[in-house]
């Protein structure tokens, strides 16, 4: 029986071409996210590697006063109604730990603009999630971010150290306190990986 393919090229042209096209276009969106995906983590990346503490020294400052600086990475997930699509489809422990990071950030500087001062509440909630969000990054680093300190030894851990200077009697940080459990002065197990509670 001929059906009407006289060569390999012809069944190449007619089913094989078609089809391959086909499923390209099908999956070419899945493999554009994709990649829009992997570049926010690393601008993000890129650009937390930036934030450490300014001048951590000048005990004048209040703690969200040593960073002056502002980032796309924080744009993009502040703008969720223009984003949404987006920052959806990113992992939701990264895109939940970097809008939560820049949240508290947003709410520190407003209290101190009222003339309240800065709580001990945000600042921790700050770091709280600048390590989540670090931890994250560096698993999922490439190579070779993987053989240079990664974000919670360059970032995180000036800011903890900034923040506990700021605060040191403050149980709302306690969960930073190695040995501490949130709420109590006893020592246990290493508290960093538990989640902050609010006071």
């Amino acid at each position: 029986m001929n059906l009407g393919f006289e060569s390999v090229k012809d069944v190449l042209e007619v089913l094989l071409v078609p089809i391959a096209l086909g499923v390209l276009a099908v999956g070419w969106p899945a493999i554009a996210e994709r990649r829009k995906r992997v570049n926010f983590e690393n601008l993000t990346r890129r650009e937390l590697s930036e934030a450490e503490p300014h001048d951590p020294r000048n005990s004048q400052l209040l703690w969200h006063e040593h960073l002056s600086r502002r980032f796309l990475h924080e744009e993009i997930v502040g703008s969720v109604v223009e984003n949404a699509d987006f920052v959806l489809s990113l992992d939701p422990e990264l895109s939940y730990h970097v809008s939560q990071l820049w949240i508290e950030f947003a709410k520190a500087q407003k209290e101190s603009k009222s003339g309240v001062g800065s709580s001990p509440g945000h600042a921790c909630q700050f770091s709280w999630h600048l390590l989540k969000a670090a931890e994250f990054l560096d698993r999922r680093g490439s190579r070779t971010s993987r053989r240079k300190p990664g974000l919670v030894e360059t970032t995180w851990r000036p800011w903890d150290e900034l923040i506990r200077n700021q605060f040191p009697e403050s149980p709302q940080c306690d969960f930073l306190r190695p040995g501490v459990a949130p709420g109590s002065s006893r020592s246990g197990p290493s508290a960093v990986s538990r989640h902050p509670t609010r006071r």
